[in-house]
């Protein structure tokens, strides 16, 4: 990126920096592409491990992705342990449900 463009991604650093502040992340623990593209891709932004990419051409509207990209982040961070926990029941009781059914097997196996 060169001239205005390469001004304008810092502009978009400074704002993920404020953003980070804002939103009680760790600063500097994100980085930042901007990657415009021509229209057509199916996403403006994705976070991708400690990365944001921002697809955006228009500046404003990748200002605007990169704080819906922060937001996302940070409720999906709310809502992660709460996909554990579930996955984590889920799997003590289908080992229950399973050694249950193994004891209702070998009983059914003495009887027959």
């Amino acid at each position: 990126m060169e001239g205005p463009l390469k001004a304008q991604e810092e502009r978009l650093r400074r704002e993920l920096r404020r953003l980070e502040r804002s939103l009680g992340l760790v600063p500097g623990e994100l980085r930042l592409e901007w990657m415009p593209t021509e229209d057509g891709k199916e996403n403006d932004g994705e976070v991708k491990g400690g990365t944001v990419r921002i697809y955006a051409k228009d500046f404003k509207k990748a200002k605007q992705t990169l704080k819906h990209e922060l937001v996302d982040l940070v409720l999906s961070r709310y809502e992660q342990p709460w996909r554990d926990l579930a996955f984590t029941l889920l799997e003590n009781f289908t080992k229950s449900q399973y050694r249950r059914k193994e004891a209702l097997v070998e009983r059914l196996c003495n009887l027959i």
